[in-house]
């Protein structure tokens, strides 16, 4: 059996072919992982494994058509294509004024503040001196990232609060 791991939000490759009867093989860049046959007869027992494993809920479609729960699993002849929907994880791109490009992992449900935490310490810039800009918009510290339907890939700016002037 073979197959294609398409992941949102991230690029992730893995392949799944049956092994020596008793086990199915993940095979990715991070390594390879055994599971066990062992109560996998059909499309649902396998979506339930890979999402035990993966930690996250999976379609299983074959050439484009979305596989029956009920329907047995062939490991002679199958090529399945199977598509994670992350609750989480994914990457934005932050530019600063000064045209430096950042990569920094979120998760859609953090705040405004939570994601200017990380950037504080990636950066050593204080909290309250970042403005963060997406689409033309400041963005509200108490707002979460998916309120502003920032999802992976997102170009976000950061700007410098000016301080200045006397009082």
């Amino acid at each position: 059996m073979y197959i294609a791991w398409i992941v949102l939000a991230s690029a992730v490759c893995i392949t799944v072919e049956s092994h020596r009867n008793s086990h199915i093989e993940l095979r990715s860049l991070g390594g390879n992982v055994l599971v066990p046959k062992k109560g996998i007869r059909t499309i649902g027992d396998l979506r339930q494994t890979l999402e035990r494993k993966y930690k996250a809920p999976v379609e299983l479609y074959r050439q484009g058509t979305p596989l029956n729960n009920a329907e047995s699993v062939d490991y002679d002849n199958a090529k399945i294509d199977v598509m994670v929907t992350l609750r989480g994880g994914m990457r934005v791109q932050v530019q600063t004024m000064m045209g430096q490009k950042l990569e920094v992992e979120v998760d859609p449900n953090e705040t405004v503040l939570e994601f200017k935490k990380k950037l504080s310490k990636k950066q050593k810039l204080p909290v309250d001196q970042q403005r963060i800009i997406y689409e033309g918009k400041m963005l509200q510290d108490n707002k979460t990232l998916a309120d502003y339907n920032i999802k992976n890939n997102s170009v976000i700016h950061m700007v410098l609060r000016l301080r200045g002037g006397h009082e």
